[in-house]
């Protein structure tokens, strides 16, 4: 900028000073001279520099007719030996008049350029101070509503912790309720067994009885009188009394036991339940504060993020403000330096314009002698060309002669020659015949190609469908186009093919014929079938131009069949992760279904093991089984634990995949928009940066909002199953 102002500088006190140098030249050699014959000269130099600063051309013009009019009445009175030097020194006078005109001239129109790009600067300069506040509204307003947002999902991080301490509340008093069911177990368990030790000594006791009966009996049989046999029997009936009420006993001590287990067993449920429920409870807890970690390290990192965001958006703000300031100082500078040059230069301007219509008239003069020069060259040229033509033609005529000369000493050879040549032409026929069949077989290709696009069309109607009816639409006119140009090559094939006919029958009619009248059909012939390889050539090079054409197309159909592919890829990942996630939750409910028959299973072997003990405490050995039931069980769960983390990483990973997809088909969208844009609208660079920082802060808000969206999602998700554990 500065070398250029310098420049414009030096030309306008280059243009300015060039004038009145000149003048003064002039002047001060008039006074050198001091002759009284000259005394008008300096009083004209001193009028007429005035008139020229002000009216210019018109000004030179008035300054050069009053010194014409002075010269011609003041020639009689002047003495002769003066005359010659007083016409010289009026030509100066009149040179200096045009060289200040002039130079003024020129001056006005560097000017007018100056102020022209002021002004453009000016707009400039306007219209980027609207955009960057537009811009500087819409960065504050964004600032604004992140910061309402963090300050919402700070409250909603509050609530998280409140809600956390609430459970882990909960989670105390079904701690302290779980360690007072398993105290209350254990003494049902002592009980059990104290019962059990009770009942196997009353069993010692009546089996001790029954050997003391039969022992007695056995003495007794031999040694009995009547009167013990007496005492003996209501001894018995004493002891039968005494047994039956051990019975009685026994029985009630079977049903208090059978009472205790089925307690225990109702226990042992509640205990199981409970526990389940603990481990849901903690595994839920976990899941939580894992997840509360996960958003507040999130939270933490957008924090972070913003706060960079902010800090390179104050920067940025800093810099614009800088370069505006410096823009501002600039404008300034440059108005004050247009408000000089105006001031100092407005009169100079005012008297240029009066000597640049003079200009004009001479100007015009000019170009009507250029004109008429330009007439009478034109006629020479074509006069010339005409001759050129001329001897052109005699030339040729002198040519056919030679030939006609040659033709007739060598008859025989060319009659030979015309029949390779008849052959060769037949040959050349044959190969655009081949051609033609080729361009057939190009044409049906590009025909199938086409109802290959409608296809496509027809099943990409959600994607992109302009681009492809466009695309569809220029292959159809390359297509028409093509069949054109095949109607046309077709048609000379058949002119091609009747003329061979033709010449056939020339050749039979050969012998007949004069040789000269033949040769002058063959070189016909030849320029026309020339000139319809020719035509054929250009419809090659159209033909392959097309191709390009094609090809292009179908490298960017690729590109996007590729991008498809990559979609339908992705898409085919998500399916086949949902199917796996089916088989996965098929397989849990298969490991539900066989838990479910376990626990029964273990519940029918505990209700049998408590029949087997009442009824008979000696076939306890069974108890093997309920353990390997129990083991089974155990493993049936690890199983199912095993199975629900393939779950969470099945989840995890479909979750993975799908946030790709839907990153890609945004990706593919906007590529598809700014084609589009890029199609229809030209950007300049200034605006394609714009549009870029736009598009940047665009996706970042996007972005930031999508992640916003979801943690709120998990949040609510969290705050829902928590109310529902609380349900």
């Amino acid at each position: 900028m500065d070398i250029t102002e310098k420049k414009v500088n030096r030309q306008i006190q280059f243009w300015a000073l060039m004038g009145p140098f000149v003048t003064l030249l002039t002047f001060s050699v008039l006074l050198s001279k001091g002759l009284a014959s000259s005394f008008y000269l300096p009083a004209l130099i001193l009028i007429g520099f005035p008139i020229c600063w002000k009216w210019k051309i018109r000004g030179f013009a008035l300054a050069l007719s009053t010194l014409c009019l002075f010269f011609a009445i003041s020639y009689s009175h002047i003495p002769l030996e003066e005359r010659f030097w007083q016409f010289g020194m009026g030509m100066a006078i009149a040179l200096a008049f045009a060289v200040t005109a002039l130079s003024f001239e020129e001056v006005e129109e560097l000017i007018r350029s100056l102020q022209i790009e002021s002004s453009s600067r000016l707009t400039n300069l306007l219209n980027l101070d609207e955009k960057y506040k537009i811009s500087e509204g819409k960065l504050h307003e964004e600032c604004e509503a992140l910061k309402e947002q963090i300050q919402i999902f700070q409250s909603q991080i509050k609530e998280k912790d409140s809600q956390i301490q609430r459970q882990e509340k909960l989670l105390e008093v079904v701690r302290n309720e779980f360690s007072a069911t398993q105290s209350q177990q254990e003494s049902l368990l002592n009980e059990i067994f104290q019962k059990r030790h009770e009942a196997e000594l009353l069993n010692q006791r009546i089996q001790a009885y029954l050997k003391q009966i039969e022992q007695l009996t056995a003495r007794s049989l031999s040694k009995i009188s009547p009167a013990e046999m007496e005492n003996l029997i209501e001894a018995i009936r004493y002891k039968d009394s005494l047994l039956a009420q051990l019975q009685q006993e026994l029985k009630k001590a079977n049903q208090d036991l059978i009472n205790i287990e089925a307690e225990k067993d109702r226990i042992q449920l509640e205990l199981i339940k409970q526990k389940d429920l603990l481990e849901e409870k903690e595994n839920e807890y976990q899941d939580h504060s894992y997840q509360l970690k996960e958003g507040m390290e999130t939270l933490k990192r957008e924090k972070s993020l913003l706060e960079a965001s902010l800090s390179k958006l104050q920067i940025k703000f800093e810099e614009i403000e800088a370069k505006e300031i410096d823009n501002q100082n600039k404008i300034l500078k440059l108005t004050h330096q247009n408000i000089e040059v105006k001031q100092n230069f407005e009169r100079k301007i005012d008297e240029l314009n009066g000597s640049k219509k003079a200009l004009e008239a001479d100007w015009k003069n000019l170009k009507k002698q250029f004109e008429d020069k330009e007439v009478a060259f034109n006629q020479v040229q074509n006069r010339l060309s005409q001759a050129e033509h001329e001897l052109s033609q005699l030339k040729a005529e002198n040519e056919s002669l030679t030939e006609l000369n040659e033709f007739r000493n060598l008859q025989e050879a060319d009659y030979e020659i015309l029949k390779k040549q008849v052959l060769e032409k037949t040959v050349a026929i044959e190969q655009l015949h081949a051609q033609l069949a080729q361009m057939e077989q190009n044409g049906v290709l590009l025909q199938e190609e086409n109802q290959t696009l409608m296809a496509e069309l027809k099943n990409l109607q959600e994607v992109d469908l302009e681009m492809l009816k466009k695309q569809v639409l220029e292959k159809t006119v390359a297509i028409e186009q093509q069949q054109a140009q095949l109607a046309q090559v077709e048609q000379n094939t058949v002119l091609l093919q009747e003329e061979n006919q033709t010449l056939m029958r020339e050749l039979k009619n050969l012998q007949e014929v004069d040789l000269e009248t033949l040769k002058q059909q063959v070189v016909e012939k030849t320029a026309t079938i020339e000139q319809l390889q020719t035509k054929i050539y250009r419809a090659d090079q159209e033909v392959a131009e097309l191709k390009s054409k094609n090809c292009s197309l179908l490298e960017v159909e690729d590109r996007r069949r590729g991008q498809e592919a990559e979609l339908e890829s992705f898409k085919k990942q998500a399916l086949e992760n949902e199917e796996t996630l089916v088989s996965i939750k098929a397989q849990l409910c298969q490991a539900n279904e066989a838990m479910s028959q376990l626990s029964s299973e273990r519940e029918a072997l505990k209700k049998q093991l408590s029949l087997i003990s009442t009824q008979n405490p000696g076939q306890l050995a069974d108890s093997q089984k309920i353990v390997e039931a129990d083991r089974a069980f155990r493993r049936m769960k690890g199983l199912y634990e095993q199975l629900k983390c393939q779950f969470a990483d099945k989840s995890v990973v479909l979750d993975e995949t799908r946030k790709q997809l839907f990153h890609l088909e945004e990706k593919f969208m906007l590529h598809q928009i700014e084609l589009q844009e890029k199609e229809v609208f030209g950007y300049s660079v200034m605006e394609k940066a714009l549009e870029k920082q736009l598009r940047e802060t665009q996706e970042f808000y996007a972005k930031m909002h999508g992640e916003a969206v979801q943690e709120t999602e998990l949040l609510y998700g969290v705050i829902e199953s928590l109310l529902q554990h609380k349900v």
